[in-house]
């Protein structure tokens, strides 16, 4: 049997569909588990109504506390062999949960399958491969390409613009034995790329992955767009640096060697997050701190306590670089200096503004 998880807060547009997604699947032996994380817009009420209706479905309402502790406590709740996570906004294809059947058959010991994904809204649809073609992923060597597009997102995606990548939970089936035995869970503390790391440790602790590159998810990305608008937020270089930690913690703990290749991933990707830090809080444009409030911001950024942007910093190859603007802005960041910077981000945000208008 297969438990699906689906976390719920403040969703009611989109239930319907994503309920009757699931309720369509040529699949039938699954379980639904609705996790309601105190919606207020009704959510809850329409989520009941397909409780009344369908003895393998069940709701389970608690006060806000974020995505992670909603995947947590259905994962407590699910009974099935296997476990899927599926977005309220998002739905699936009716072949999906087969489909994913029939890898695992296959592949009796796999321990986490997963596939593409379509991205979508109102107006577009597209293909979004994580990778070029079906693969397995067994050995350290076989691994660490999953590794190295967890911790850079634009690691073997293309040259077309991808929308998201392998680190998301949806899209998956991850066996449930497998997770209880290595007790992971989705950390609590994190706001955003809490998956990630999830996924991080699932792919390494896994007997082996499997990948099958067809689109049987329906990703929604108009609720992106507040990531990659940059909007004010003060919460990600705590959280980013979070994340941080628990990846070097990990690629120390895997103890291997021959790792530069996916550190240098990691360089690549921590790289796009010191630019999500400096757009979005410590250079925004809504940011109330004064100038030396942003000078403290940007040193506690790029002299991080742990020394992780430092060495981000220090170990960035402007090779893998072929765009002017990245090479502008690493040697802007290279030369550790607050004044620059300012100047830069500032001149930056003047002309994004006036194109924008």
């Amino acid at each position: 049997m297969i438990s699906i998880i689906v976390p719920i807060y403040n969703q009611s547009k989109y239930i319907d569909q994503c309920m009757k997604s699931i309720m369509s699947q040529n699949y039938k032996d699954i379980e639904v588990i609705l996790i309601d994380d105190g919606s207020t817009d009704g959510s809850g009420n329409k989520c009941k109504q397909y409780v009344e209706n369908n003895s393998n479905i069940s709701y389970y309402f608690q006060e806000n506390s974020g995505v992670s502790v909603a995947r947590n406590v259905g994962m407590a709740k699910a009974k099935g062999d296997w476990i899927a996570f599926i977005d309220p906004d998002d739905y699936i294809c009716d072949n999906m949960m087969t489909r994913m059947v029939e890898c695992h058959l296959e592949y009796k010991d796999a321990d986490i399958i997963a596939c593409a994904c379509y991205a979508f809204n109102d107006n577009e649809k597209h293909i979004n491969p994580f990778f070029e073609k079906n693969k397995i992923f067994n050995s350290y060597e076989e691994k660490k390409e999953l590794l190295k597009q967890l911790f850079n997102s634009r690691y073997a995606q293309g040259k077309e613009k991808k929308y998201t990548a392998i680190g998301v939970p949806w899209g998956k089936l991850y066996r449930k034995k497998f997770l209880d035995a290595i007790v992971l869970r989705f950390n609590k503390n994190l706001r955003r790329m809490q998956d990630n790391v999830f996924n991080m440790k699932a792919f390494w602790h896994a007997s082996y992955v499997v990948y099958i590159n067809e689109p049987l998810y329906m990703y929604r990305i108009d609720n992106i767009s507040k990531y990659h608008k940059h909007n004010f937020n003060n919460y990600l270089m705590d959280n980013y640096l979070y994340v941080q930690a628990e990846r070097r913690s990990f690629i120390e703990s895997i103890n291997n060697t021959a790792i530069d290749d996916v550190m240098n991933e990691l360089y690549l990707g921590s790289y796009y997050e010191i630019i999500d830090i400096l757009v979005s809080y410590v250079f925004n444009s809504l940011n109330p701190d004064n100038k030396n409030g942003k000078r403290r911001a940007f040193y506690k950024t790029i002299y991080d306590k742990n020394g992780f942007y430092d060495d981000t910093i220090n170990n960035i190859n402007l090779k893998s670089y072929r765009s002017f603007k990245d090479r502008i802005i690493i040697n802007v960041l290279k030369s550790r200096s607050f004044e620059l910077n300012y100047l830069f981000w500032n001149t930056r945000n003047f002309i994004k503004g006036i194109v924008d208008k």
